[in-house]
């Protein structure tokens, strides 16, 4: 852990490369989550457009981090580093948890509309 700030800024350049690589990761991960969520989203009879809200949520955390408005980091008095969230972190915090509950409970919990929906034959139907 960092000593003084000297080490502070080097580990915050590994802080910002890990925000960096997670990035990467997510967008390798991005368009398979996207066709997951549009079947599911079609289940539901929902348009999959509804992927725009998630993807905007999802990618909002990671580009705070990256911008590096998402935490300070700081030496506390016994020499370890943390993150502070700044106040843009946390107003993003608390404004992505309903929208992302919301959408959790549609896609992962409730069952998918019965019949036939706009989207095609409904997958569970008994033939």
């Amino acid at each position: 852990m960092p000593k003084d700030a000297t080490d502070l800024v080097a580990f915050s350049e590994v802080y910002h490369k890990r925000a960096a690589i997670t990035a990467i990761c997510s967008l390798l991960l991005t368009p398979l989550m996207l066709a997951l969520h549009a079947r599911r989203f079609h289940d539901r009879n929902m348009s999959g457009w509804w992927n725009a809200i998630l993807l905007l949520l999802g990618w909002l955390p990671i580009l705070l981090q990256i911008m590096g408005v998402a935490e300070n980091l700081e030496l506390d008095a016994s020499g370890f580093c943390r993150a502070v969230p700044t106040p843009i972190k946390t107003l993003q915090v608390w404004l992505t948890m309903v929208p992302v509950l919301w959408l959790s409970i549609e896609l992962y919990l409730r069952r998918g509309t019965q019949g036939p929906n706009r989207f095609g034959p409904d997958p569970l139907a008994e033939s």
